[in-house]
């Protein structure tokens, strides 16, 4: 439009959606209910101004015609097979923006938001017989119609032939208990349960419950035990109808009408953010008002309970309204700040803005600021990637001592420095634009140690302490706490927990605080309002799910005691507040294909012996992925167990420290984890414990993600008597945390002993170490490669700091194997190194039973800043540097590339003219082997 003049009109120019029809234009519309608003707005949009009457000004109801909708095929009593196209024909007078078919009633498939409007279905998803299909169309305003309901008939013929010799039990979701368990008349898993009790057993063959697909909603646990198990003869597999996926769910699924944008009318109406509250959907849960349940106090040091009913959409958990707003690992930026800002009572007075200086000589970037006669430098230590706060111009060279800081400081200028040498006082660095000096979290300003903390923000005025909960590494960054708030203090940016975190609380440890209706701001959050059983939430994409599950059971989904010869295949097992699959006792179980995901706990609890977890799939769990047990340490009689070709990702959801993808447990013996991949947690991928226990094969990337002190596989040991452990041909990559650097791809922690670390790729798996080797005894490392990282082997001998034999204490290492009867057989013949140790406490204190005695360091390679391949912690001088007591120590090559064919394409072969087939005795690493192994 160009050189025109308007004159007279109501407005100028009307410019209308694609397909808006034009609205009529008056100058005096008629109003039933009042005046005329300034807009009118359907949903978020404005669709027209000067037309809408108060009543539904900034409401969905703005448009109050329903779209118009039917089924175009098939055509009503249809006989249909195989792959069919549903179509339907849908319009508005503002425009139809989704249709949602569904099969009785249930949702085939997410919304058809794109004109013309079909969806495939499979019909082997469902049983033979007559099934009625509805689709159902929404426009902007919220209106919906449901088409005239289609009967069709299923004829897809006989199901896949029971294997010859097998007796067959068929379950679905509709299934009737008392049912035959025949493909016409299904049963439920309790009726499939008493007909496999019952079956003969006169001649071999498997017992076979199939269960078709769809939702089993569980408002109990399904239990077997030992009158339902099978036997080498007969073993019993429950197994998904070939084609479909049987879900078991520890909770309902919420019906998607029951989802609608929320209005003026609702009861927190003015308590949700008006910049997105048009983007909010909210559901009545009266009916699920009993299971609500209460967010608690709980840690990830002990109290593991998840008592709130959670939310899951689409296949994904919902976030609890937080503050600050979760930020993913991957996308953190820790690009330098302009200036970084100190501040505190800190003695010589050191306070200031620091400009950014550039990069030193490896790399890193350093501030600086010149005041009172020094120039002031924030910079990475000259030996290691950890901050200091320092008066060392040239960052480590030459000047004064006086310096701040700590081995746990984030990996960035942020937090609280402590006073290290000719300094007082903390200081404490963040950006000094006001940003978070860590993504995703504040920081404690100021504390009392046990349950106050001070943390000024504008947001704290906004918040009810009644609901709101708190979330933090309290103390360290490896043990983790939730706690409600007794109270806050928008004032003072006071905010008092209900309880005192594990190891109480520090000055510059990361919080957040969640469960807050007036933070629901960003996409994929929920808040529950208890007290009206109000569900609100903001989808993750611009319509509602498709999907929205809640979690109402307490206890697992499946629960198994002294079970043999049972296997699960083809199942997934999702949305329950506990561990989904809880397998006590077992002996030849198996779960094959089986998906865990969308817990409040762990995925699957096995113990036992001679179990398999094969080719499932573990993901958003509240805790871990698998625990597991078995064998006996007293006897050494090994459990074989074995977990093989499982993808484990995105765990420790709700728990994050010490709750791994695979968690071997201490009394374990036996037990076999290989080709599995596992990634993106916030701490470790397996931590182990007990004997004889092989890692192997294993990729793992993308863990330790918000945390420090930690690694990627990992022991904290404080057992001599944990031997004949291997970890060998794994692939650890890409690890590390904004929370800290002190983290290591292979961590033997806590004296952990008897253990073999072989033929390791380590790739930048973490910032400090590739392995801690931290005062164990019989720790082989060996034939390892190790590249980019400062150190590639750190080695103490810490026992003399800690182990002592005190009844009772985590550190009484002679005590703990006095109670292995280490010193006679099988112990004796078996750990002959061990049995060598004294019995006599006065014989080991203060002496050379306390070094790091039949370790090795041999035929390893690093390549990174520093110019030695270990490094080494001596707690005990008079006796000599740790290494000093291995028994090979050689063939070490330092600061020299490995020849990785091509490691930015994850390829690691090494090339034929790679150093480290140069080292004697290197038994090459089979690259392809890594990882599943489809």
């Amino acid at each position: 439009f160009t050189n025109n003049v308007f004159y007279g009109q109501v407005s100028a120019i009307e410019i209308l959606p694609a397909g808006q029809p034009h609205l009529p234009t008056t100058t005096t519309p008629v109003c039933a209910d009042g005046p005329v608003a300034a807009e009118c707005k359907c949903g978020a949009a404005v669709v027209a101004t000067g037309y809408c009457c108060a009543g539904m000004a900034q409401t969905s109801a703005c448009d109050t015609t329903a779209p118009t909708i039917s089924l175009t095929a098939p055509a009503a009593g249809a006989t249909v097979s195989g792959s069919v196209n549903i179509t339907a024909s849908a319009a508005d007078n503002v425009g139809v923006i989704g249709v949602q078919f569904k099969l009785d009633g249930a949702n085939l498939a997410a919304e058809d938001t794109t004109s013309p409007y079909s969806v495939s279905w499979a019909t082997t998803t469902a049983t033979d017989g007559p099934h009625t299909l509805t689709a159902v169309a929404r426009d902007a305003a919220g209106n919906q119609t449901i088409a005239t309901g289609v009967t069709v008939t299923v004829a897809n013929g006989p199901p896949p032939s029971c294997p010859a010799g097998d007796t067959c039990f068929y379950v679905a979701p509709g299934g009737v208990l008392g049912n035959p368990g025949t493909v016409a008349a299904p049963t439920t898993l309790e009726g499939a349960r008493t007909l496999v009790q019952n079956a003969s057993r006169a001649n071999p063959g498997t017992l076979r419950v199939i269960l078709r697909g769809g939702l089993y909603s569980r408002s109990a646990t399904f239990t077997l035990g030992a009158a339902d198990s099978g036997s080498a003869a007969n073993p019993v597999v429950y197994a998904a109808y070939p084609n479909e996926t049987p879900r078991l769910i520890g909770g309902a699924a919420l019906p998607p009408a029951a989802l609608h944008l929320v209005d003026g009318t609702d009861p927190n109406w003015s308590r949700l953010d008006p910049a997105t509250r048009s983007q909010i959907y909210v559901a009545d849960l009266t009916a699920y008002a009993a299971s609500l349940g209460n967010l608690t106090s709980r840690s990830d040091a002990g109290g593991f309970v998840n008592q709130a009913l959670e939310v899951f959409a689409d296949g994904v958990p919902l976030t609890l309204a937080r503050y600050p707003k979760a930020v993913d690992r991957d996308v953190v930026d820790l690009a330098p700040h302009a200036t970084i800002r100190v501040t505190g009572s800190i003695t010589p007075d050191a306070t200031g803005d620091y400009a950014y200086k550039g990069l030193d000589s490896l790399g890193r970037p350093y501030y600086q600021l010149a005041k009172g006669g020094n120039v002031w430098s924030i910079a990475a230590s000259a030996t290691s990637p950890d901050w200091r706060l320092s008066n060392r111009p040239d960052l480590g060279g030459t000047g004064s001592l006086t310096s701040w800081g700590t081995w746990d400081t984030f990996a960035g200028p942020a937090g609280s420095f402590a006073p290290l040498s000719g300094a007082a006082g903390l200081a404490f660095l963040a950006p000094a634009d006001g940003s978070s000096p860590v993504p995703g979290f504040l920081l404690i300003r100021g504390t009392n140690g046990t349950t106050q903390i001070t943390a000024p923000d504008s947001h704290l005025s906004r918040w009810r302490a009644s609901e709101a909960m708190y979330f933090g590494l309290g103390y360290y960054s490896w043990s983790g706490s939730h706690s409600g708030l007794a109270s806050l203090d928008p004032v003072t940016g006071s905010l008092v927990l209900a309880g005192t975190p594990t190891y109480g609380l520090r000055a510059g440890q990361p919080f957040f605080v969640y469960n807050l209706l007036e933070e629901l701001t960003a996409p994929g959050e929920y808040f529950i309002d208890r007290g009206n059983a109000r569900l609100y939430l903001r989808p993750a994409g611009d319509v509602p799910p498709a999907e929205v599950l809640l979690s109402t059971l307490q206890t697992p989904i499946v629960q198994m005691y002294n079970c043999q010869w049972i296997t699960w295949q083809g199942v997934t097992f999702e949305a329950d507040r506990d561990r989904l699959v809880y397998a006590n006792v077992c002996q030849n179980v198996a779960f094959r294909n089986c998906s865990f995901r969308n817990a409040g706990g762990d995925g699957l609890l096995l113990i036992g012996s001679a179990n398999l977890v094969e080719a499932c799939d573990f993901r958003h769990l509240g805790k871990g992925g698998v625990y597991v047990s078995g064998g006996s340490r007293t006897t050494l009689t090994p459990s074989g167990t074995l977990v093989e070709n499982c993808e484990m990702q995105r765990f420790g959801r709700l728990f994050w420290t010490y709750q791994p993808g695979i968690n071997i447990d201490y009394t374990s013996m036996g037990i076999t984890v290989q080709h599995n991949e596992i990634h993106h947690s916030p701490h470790a991928a397996i931590l182990y414990g007990g004997n004889a226990n092989t890692m192997r094969y294993n990729h793992i990337h993308d863990v330790t993600q918000w945390t420090n002190d930690a690694g990627a596989i990992y022991t904290t040991g404080r057992d001599w008597g944990t031997q004949g452990n291997v970890i060998q041909f794994n692939l650890i990559r890409h690890c590390g945390s904004p929370l800290g650097v002190f983290q290591s791809g292979i961590y033997i922690d806590g004296v952990g002993s008897g253990v073999k670390l072989e033929g390791n790729i380590l790739y930048h798996a973490a910032p400090m170490f590739a392995i801690q080797h931290n005062g164990g005894r019989d720790v082989v490392t060996q034939y390892n490669i190790m590249s980019g990282h400062w150190y590639g082997v750190d080695i103490s001998n810490v026992a003399f700091e800690v182990v002592n034999h005190t009844a009772g204490s985590s550190w009484d290492l002679l005590g703990k194997l006095i109670a292995l009867n280490y010193q006679s057989p099988p112990w004796s013949t078996t750990y002959p190194n061990v049995a060598q140790i004294p019995n006599d406490w006065s014989l080991i204190q203060g002496s050379h039973w306390l070094e790091p005695e039949g370790s090795v360091c041999y035929g390893n390679l690093q390549q990174g800043l520093s110019p030695d391949l270990y490094h080494q912690h001596n707690s005990w001088p008079s006796l000599g540097q740790p290494v000093s007591y291995f028994s090979q120590v050689g063939a070490n090559l330092s600061q020299v590339d490995p020849l990785f064919t091509d490691p930015a394409k994850l390829d690691f072969r090494l090339q034929p003219a790679s150093p480290m087939f140069t080292v004697p005795g290197f038994p090459g690493i089979d690259v392809a082997r890594i990882g599943i192994q489809h």
